[in-house]
């Protein structure tokens, strides 16, 4: 059951991210990648090239139960009678960015000025409702309307990882 809802979460960020980014002159998506290099794997849902800028891993998560991310960055699901600990997207994303500048090094794809892409982590979210740190602020799901604006406006915004 959780897997096929992954799966779908997946699906429903992919349709979205296309009618934003698909068959644009300055960067390229792709979808569900998977990168083998030197023995390591990175499983990546979405990638975006930028031109000028680098490469953004989007990293979808789709959680039937409530998300809660305590001050510690730790991830924990909670389904109503359990709770159970997750996987960080964002230390997964960024274990994926470190094989895939692994790869782009070896292959000698640099960027406009002739350096290093730079790698930006994104996690695309889906769930009921969102709890973070110790305020407990709440997230409610945005529709995908209010979902395309997120990342229109915050574009320029996403932060620069240590990966």
């Amino acid at each position: 059951m959780r897997l096929r809802e992954g799966v779908k979460g997946e699906k429903e960020s992919a349709y979205f991210l296309d009618q934003y980014f698909k068959g644009g002159e300055n960067h390229v998506l792709l979808h569900d990648l998977r990168i083998s290099f030197e023995g390591d794997v990175a499983q990546i849902d979405h990638l975006i090239f930028n031109r000028g800028i680098g490469a953004y891993l989007i990293e979808t998560k789709n959680y039937s139960g409530n998300v809660i991310i305590n001050e510690h960055g730790e991830f924990t699901v909670d389904y109503g009678d359990e709770r159970f600990g997750v996987p960080s997207p964002i230390e997964q994303s960024q274990r994926h960015a470190r094989i895939l500048k692994r790869l782009l090094e070896r292959l000698e794809i640099k960027n406009r000025t002739g350096g290093p892409l730079e790698c930006y982590h994104v996690v695309m979210s889906i769930q009921k409702r969102s709890s973070l740190g110790p305020g407990k602020q709440t997230l409610t799901p945005r529709t995908s309307s209010r979902r395309t604006s997120f990342l229109r406006g915050t574009s320029n915004s996403w932060r620069r990882s240590s990966a």
